[in-house]
């Protein structure tokens, strides 16, 4: 069972990264270390996902928008975006 992941950039320009497993604590010198976390999703969940968002009408936000109004509309798809994020 592997206790340490670690995931290492490329020290050239490159999109790719690699993920290295340790079955124990290992010490590096001068690294960055931080933990994230992250929610698994279900083929179930997903499936909800895909249908809720099907059905939601986004033509309300940006109807009646204007240059001075990008802000808000902003604000309003980001809510439900965060909304959605904690639901699925």
């Amino acid at each position: 069972m592997y206790i340490v992941f670690r995931i290492v950039s490329s020290v050239i320009k490159s999109d790719h990264k690699a993920i290295i497993a340790y079955a124990s604590q290992s010490m590096f010198v001068n690294k960055s270390k931080s933990v994230k976390t992250f929610l698994t999703v279900s083929p179930r969940q997903h499936t909800q996902f895909l249908v809720y968002i099907s059905t939601l009408d986004l033509d309300y936000v940006g109807s009646n928008s204007t240059l001075a109004n990008t802000q808000q509309d902003f604000d309003v798809f980001c809510d439900v975006a965060l909304q959605m994020l904690e639901w699925f």
